[in-house]
């Protein structure tokens, strides 16, 4: 049976944030795959209700910025936990490079899930001004409205997808740091 090196269990760990990272850069593809924003929110079949301003002042709005300001508590709490007891997870005198850099990964996606966390809090901070002047023009004018609050609030949507999914990554790594660390243990002490 043949034998799988450390090198390619490295090199595929490693290669999965490079493709999520040119994956994410990509707009299309992704709102392909997770989220198609281009939708038109007046089609009652797709978003009912969502197309109201209203709706997105009275529970969108909040909602997304409590979620958002959950996952920037969490993100920070889990860095900085994992920093702090980095020589737990994997005693760095006697580590090798393969488990350094997973650790090195792990915490890279993390500041990567707090920097996207951050452009999609931005992105609802954006679209809420928007909201009221709509709901406003609604209100008053009794006009229909050019629905300019949806755009972002989808854009801000998606970047929230991408930093759960960093996020997730991050433990991932985390977790498969330590454990090739307490192998590499193992096999020294044996």
């Amino acid at each position: 049976m043949a034998k799988i090196s450390k090198n390619t269990y490295f090199g595929v760990g490693v290669s999965i944030p490079v493709i999520i990272a040119v994956v994410g850069c990509s707009n299309d593809l992704l709102g392909v795959l997770l989220i198609d924003y281009e939708v038109n929110p007046s089609d009652p079949k797709v978003l009912p209700g969502f197309d109201d301003a209203d709706y997105f002042i009275k529970y969108g709005y909040g909602e997304i910025k409590d979620l958002v300001k959950q996952m920037i508590s969490l993100l920070t709490a889990m860095l900085i936990f994992s920093v702090t007891f980095s020589e737990k997870i994997i005693n760095f005198n006697q580590a090798s490079i393969y488990s350094k850099l997973l650790l090195i990964i792990s915490w890279a996606m993390m500041i990567l899930a707090l920097v996207f966390s951050g452009i999609g809090l931005s992105f609802n901070a954006l679209a809420y001004p928007t909201a009221l002047v709509d709901s406003w023009i609604v209100q008053t004018k009794r006009q229909p409205v050019s629905h300019e609050f949806y755009e972002p609030v989808m854009q801000g949507l998606f970047i929230i997808v991408i930093s759960g999914v960093c996020f997730i990554l991050s433990l991932i790594y985390l977790v498969g740091a330590g454990a090739l660390s307490m192998m590499e243990e193992k096999t020294k002490s044996v």
